[in-house]
């Protein structure tokens, strides 16, 4: 995948400071639909042995085909993603790894 028009060197870099190659981004899925098809995930990492939150990180490459997910202060707190019979959080990783180093697997994921 190719970097859109809004997206800057300086956000891909800033992203790439926190999800280095070979690192691993942890995706939580935070609710299933009653159908089963579509769901709630935030991404994470661990950076400085701190758990930092990427999700507005990934907003702004462009990342995905999903639906925002806001709090009351209209901070983005989780995606939410359609389609079912996919793991959901390894095609982010893998599309974001394939944004940030022309590998899809350059990137680890697991599921919190």
């Amino acid at each position: 995948m190719t970097a859109t028009k809004t997206t800057t060197t300086e956000q891909l870099n800033r992203l790439r400071a926190f999800c280095p190659r070979g690192s691993t981004v942890y995706g939580c899925v935070k609710h299933v639909s009653q159908l089963d098809m579509s769901r709630d995930i935030s991404f994470y990492v661990i950076r400085n042995r701190c758990i930092e939150c990427i999700n507005s990180k990934i907003v702004a490459v462009g990342i995905g085909n999903w639906n925002l997910r806001l709090d009351a202060l209209r901070i983005v707190v989780g995606f939410q993603f359609s389609g079912c019979s996919m793991d959901m959080i390894f095609a982010i990783v893998n599309e974001l790894s394939e944004l940030l180093y022309d590998d899809g697997y350059a990137l680890n994921h697991e599921q919190i």
